[in-house]
């Protein structure tokens, strides 16, 4: 059982994790874009919720 706890806890952990980093990169969407940093901010956390979306597949 312990197992199944932790591995339960494991994923529960990830999708808050990518919730989170949804809910930045929409805030990050919606700012406006003053500086070419925030832009790479915004499509570096793209990518790393894709490769975490893909690693969960």
């Amino acid at each position: 059982m312990t197992d199944r706890a932790s591995k339960d806890t494991i994923r529960r952990r990830a999708g808050e994790r990518r919730i989170r980093a949804y809910e930045a990169l929409t805030w990050a969407r919606q700012q406006p874009a003053a500086c070419t940093t925030d832009a790479m901010r915004a499509r570096l956390l793209e990518e790393t919720i894709m490769r975490a979306d893909e690693g969960d597949a």
